[in-house]
């Protein structure tokens, strides 16, 4: 059976096995980092694959927040818990955009950004908007 995937994912990550391992690690990254938070916001697939799994790991609420221009049948872009202080978890961080787009529409602190598979930002090495990026080691 095939597979389509993008480069930075491995056909595991789609089984079930890759996933589990993959959402495990980042699990153990958060809790390493000692971040105080409630709440992962997440937008896109790559983040709906990974936030809500890492989520009911460690017992922590949900933020989806879509893009504005998103369609889709909600009747809002942000859905979940919007204040306290939260984390994102992305795949990568390249721009800074989407990561300063949620802290935009969150109502609370974001505390930490976690990426999985690599970073390169442009305007500051290990932040963004000064806030620190945990990058999940593999």
């Amino acid at each position: 059976m095939r597979c389509r995937h993008s480069i930075y994912f491995d056909t595991s990550y789609f089984n079930g096995t890759g996933l589990n391992k993959l959402c495990n690690r980042v699990a153990q990254a958060i809790q390493k980092s000692k971040v105080r938070f409630s709440v992962i916001a997440f937008r896109g697939v790559s983040g709906s694959l990974v936030a809500p799994l890492v989520a009911v790991k460690l017992r922590k609420k949900i933020a989806v927040v879509r893009k504005r221009s998103a369609r889709s049948h909600a009747d809002r872009h942000v859905e979940g818990y919007l204040e306290g202080n939260y984390i994102i978890i992305d795949d990568f961080v390249e721009s800074g955009n989407t990561c300063k787009a949620i802290m935009r529409d969150m109502d609370g602190t974001c505390v930490g950004i976690f990426t999985y598979y690599a970073y390169t930002y442009t305007d500051e090495e290990d932040s963004v908007a000064g806030v620190k990026i945990f990058v999940v080691k593999r």
